[in-house]
């Protein structure tokens, strides 16, 4: 499922890292609430797919 998630952060040009069954996101330290919502947004609709 991990790889099946990070495929589709990929397809949204969201950077993520594989580890094990976890998928590591690591926005820079200065991210806004908006970028937050942003790559919520992006993943989201798509994990409602997946799980």
């Amino acid at each position: 499922m991990t790889m099946k998630i990070f495929k589709a952060a990929q397809e949204r040009g969201l950077r993520t890292r594989p580890l094990g069954n976890t998928l590591a996101f690591s926005p820079p330290l200065s991210i806004t609430e908006v970028e937050v919502d942003e790559i919520i947004k992006r993943l989201g609709a798509k994990m409602v797919g997946i799980l």
